[in-house]
């Protein structure tokens, strides 16, 4: 690798802040030594260290600062004895570089209390006139640590400001995401199970092969669609939807009397009764509680037979944070319901559903006719 490439590696690899203020400290390294024509030997013992700590302060940022601690510790104990230029400005870089990189506060700040202690000790065991600039000079090390503590605390509230819209923005489409789920779920699912049953009826009237097959394909697709896809969706959010709580209630409500009239339209006859007030209810509930309406629907279409039935949901508020849900339904009883788990996948999201919310769910098949009542506790809208 030719020398300018290395140079140009090096450089890349180097903490660019790290790097301005080793620049700026040896800068006026140099312009002090130049008034400087005749220094000990001791000085230079502990300057070349110094110096080349300071070099090296862009890559090893920790090591670095620590050695010109140590070297400033060094000609504090001892000022008699060591003369040149100044090393403050290197050493007050080197507080605040372990107050930023250090995490554990108690060892970073180690380095800056021993330097504010050894330079008065220095010149009380060297016999050097003490004046009133040592405290402040000594104090000026703990004042560069805690300007790289603050320095380190805005970046990393920042961070956390920006990892905090990263999460709020993950939010949001993982609630999109669920819009999308329960869109699936009651509008796509929904209108394939009707179909589903279209076929079934001209199937009992003729004998019909191609409508048989339809039937088939729809059922094969039905299922694939909420084991493959709802379920795995639904079980990976959470939360509820950002819909207007307003639209979210008439959508609620017009799922109902849209299933209704497909349930009129297959021969059964009746009306879905809601009482109570749905306002009351938080509407990230209400996606869970129109599946679970849905698929009670569902169920009476896919194995009740023509005739009537009853869909009633009941809100009662049990107190001003919480209350309850009474879904009861009935229809006439099919014996010719099919056995297949995957043709009893609607129950088992309402069972699911229930057990999520802590309710109770009683299923009786009695007489010729099928019954289903729950109770679920909701929470109600915060005001």
């Amino acid at each position: 690798m030719k020398l300018p490439q290395q140079i140009t590696s090096l450089a890349k690899t180097a903490h660019k802040p790290y790097l301005a203020g080793s620049i700026i400290c040896i800068c006026f390294f140099l312009l002090e030594l130049t008034a400087w024509t005749d220094m000990s030997l001791w000085s230079w013992l502990y300057l070349v260290p110094y110096c080349i700590a300071l070099l090296l302060l862009p890559w090893f940022p920790v090591p670095a600062s620590m050695a010109i601690l140590a070297t400033h510790i060094a000609c504090a104990l001892i000022p008699a004895i060591c003369d040149g230029p100044s090393t403050l400005y290197g050493t007050w870089l080197a507080c605040g570089i372990l107050a930023f990189e250090v995490r554990r506060f108690t060892f970073a700040i180690a380095g800056p209390i021993l330097c504010a202690l050894a330079l008065p000790l220095g010149y009380w065991t060297g016999g050097i006139d003490y004046n009133s600039s040592i405290p402040v000079l000594a104090c000026s090390y703990i004042g560069a640590f805690f300007v790289g503590f603050a320095i380190r605390w805005k970046i990393q509230t920042e961070q956390r400001k920006a990892d905090l819209a990263i999460a709020q923005e993950q939010v949001r489409r993982q609630q999109e995401r669920l819009r999308e789920t329960h869109i699936l779920h009651d509008s796509i699912a929904g209108s394939m199970t009707y179909a589903i049953l279209l076929c079934r009826k001209e199937e009992s009237v003729k004998s019909n092969d191609a409508l048989a097959q339809i039937e088939q394909v729809l059922t094969q697709a039905l299922h694939e669609l909420r084991t493959q896809i709802i379920s795995p969706m639904a079980n990976d959010l959470e939360t509820g939807n950002e819909t207007d709580r307003r639209r979210a209630l008439d959508l609620f409500q017009q799922r109902i009397e849209s299933q209704c009239d497909r349930l009129r339209t297959l021969g059964f006859t009746g009306m879905p009764i809601i009482r109570g007030d749905l306002n009351a209810i938080d509407k990230a509930e209400l996606p869970l509680l129109q599946t679970a309406c849905t698929e009670i629907l569902n169920n009476i279409a896919k194995h009740g037979k023509p005739g009537p039935f009853a869909f009633i949901l009941s809100v009662e508020a049990g107190s001003a944070e919480s209350g309850e849900a009474h879904i009861f339904a009935s229809n006439p009883y099919s014996a010719a319901m099919d056995s297949e788990s995957k043709n009893h996948y609607g129950i088992a999201l309402i069972q699911k559903f229930v057990r999520q919310r802590n309710g109770t769910m009683t299923i009786n098949s009695e007489n010729e006719e099928w019954s289903l009542s729950l109770t679920i506790p909701l929470t109600h809208q915060a005001n």
